[in-house]
């Protein structure tokens, strides 16, 4: 009955090939359950079908088969008399409508269900939307506190810097832990003025400006970037500010 109501369907669409492949299929059930009205339906349908088709060969070859068969129900029914006809249009009406209500059923459920899956992938693709919002706005505050964090350090390493503050050194530690350990690990031969002007270097301040804040001339702090570029045994042609920031 489903192939049969899919024939049907596609027949009223004008798709005469699905057509006629639902009702082939629905015919070969129907002649194995021995379902003699539902054959004789399907090879009226199929005969219409060739007629559409221009197939005039075929269009009388299942209106014969709808003729043989119809004739032999018919003659059937007349062989049993002793059963009411309402009883059998009846039974055949019920039979029907119970397999068209089995197919409702069905459909339900699978559309149903489809629905259930596609809202349920919904919710979960938006409940994974928002999280990745948040991780992405959380991360930005973050990095925005840091940004901040940073920015106040440096300002305050400048600021101890331009007076020769005693605490310089210690409040570096706690910015560049990394660079000052490396520093003193791999060069433990360096002096504490060697490892003060190292920290100037890494903060990136130009030569005047370190001559400045140690109130000495350009040329002095030049002298003493070559003394250094000597200790920690870097060529001529290395770039002492850019090898302290990579460090």
């Amino acid at each position: 009955m489903t192939f049969y109501a899919f024939g049907k369907l596609y027949f009223l669409k004008k798709d005469y090939d699905k057509a006629l492949d639902f009702f082939n299929k629905s015919l070969v059930i129907a002649q194995k359950l021995s379902r003699k009205n539902d054959e004789k339906n399907i090879y009226k349908f199929v005969s219409e079908v060739y007629e559409k088709l221009g197939d005039i060969s075929k269009k009388s070859e299942y209106l014969e088969k709808y003729i043989k068969i119809k004739d032999s129900i018919d003659d059937a029914e007349r062989e049993a008399l002793v059963i009411p006809v309402k009883k059998i249009i009846d039974r055949e009406k019920r039979n029907e409508r119970k397999d068209r209500i089995q197919l409702y059923i069905l459909i339900t459920i699978i559309v149903m269900s489809a629905l259930a899956v596609i809202f349920g992938l919904r919710q979960r693709y938006i409940r994974k939307q928002k999280e990745k919002e948040a991780i992405i706005t959380e991360t930005l505050q973050e990095t925005d506190k840091l940004k901040s964090k940073l920015n106040n350090s440096l300002d305050e390493l400048t600021k101890l810097a331009s007076t020769n503050d005693p605490f310089f050194l210690m409040k570096f530690k706690e910015v560049y832990p990394e660079f000052y350990e490396t520093l003193v690990t791999r060069y433990p031969h360096l002096s504490p003025n060697d490892i003060r002007f190292s920290c100037f270097l890494r903060l990136n301040l130009s030569t005047k400006t370190i001559a400045t804040y140690k109130n000495i001339s350009i040329r002095t702090i030049e002298s003493r970037k070559y003394r250094l570029r000597k200790k920690l045994g870097l060529p001529s042609d290395v770039d002492l500010n850019k090898w302290m920031m990579e460090l």
